[in-house]
């Protein structure tokens, strides 16, 4: 975590206008250290942050750092884990109405996992596939679009996915898909659109 500190204080410096991410207090900050959940959450965040400040001019991005700098001022009110889970998504949600080129599509995490997200009559497939040396995943899932999420719930697991920029943060309640099994690497990630 201190090396994720270290480099958007870089950022901020050198003026790539992460430098809000560098607002993280130490209970924040050990949240996503004990929350593979959260620390996905913060991932995408960022992500959306990023693309969002790509779509404005200066004004508008002086704006967005107002807004979320008075954000992080409300985040680190936080003393458990469900404020902190909510006011991500919040947050999420309000980045992600900047950038988000819709949920269906292909997405790849840094997991080596990737999802695919489609629309068939009645509803939409959320398609998880990828392998490592101890691992194979391939499930697919019904989801079903609730606010500015996708949840799916199948015989095999259950996921929440939230627009993040051009991405998704795929939140895995209990870290297990089913489709995956044991060995396989937390799902909770941040998956970027590819191409």
């Amino acid at each position: 975590m201190t090396i994720r500190v270290l480099v958007w204080a870089v950022f901020a410096v050198l003026g790539f206008g992460a430098g809000p991410a560098q607002a993280d207090d130490a209970r924040i900050v050990a949240m996503m250290n004990d929350s593979l959940p959260l620390s996905a959450m913060d991932e995408g965040l960022n992500k959306a942050y990023a693309a969002a400040r790509t779509t404005l001019d200066a004004q508008g991005k002086a704006s967005l750092l107002d807004e979320q700098r008075q954000w992080l001022a409300r985040r680190n009110q936080c003393e458990d884990l469900n404020c902190a889970m909510r006011a991500y998504r919040q947050r999420l949600g309000a980045l992600s109405e900047q950038g988000f080129g819709g949920w269906r599509g292909s997405f790849d995490s840094d997991l080596g996992l990737t999802l695919t997200i489609d629309l068939e009559a009645g509803g939409y497939t959320v398609s998880i596939s990828g392998a490592g040396a101890n691992f194979t995943c391939d499930g697919t899932f019904n989801a079903t679009a609730r606010g500015r999420s996708l949840r799916f719930v199948g015989g095999s697991g259950s996921g929440k996915l939230y627009p993040a920029g051009d991405g998704v943060v795929l939140i895995v309640p209990d870290g297990d898909l089913g489709a995956c099994g044991a060995r396989a690497p937390q799902r909770s990630a941040y998956y970027a659109r590819q191409g």
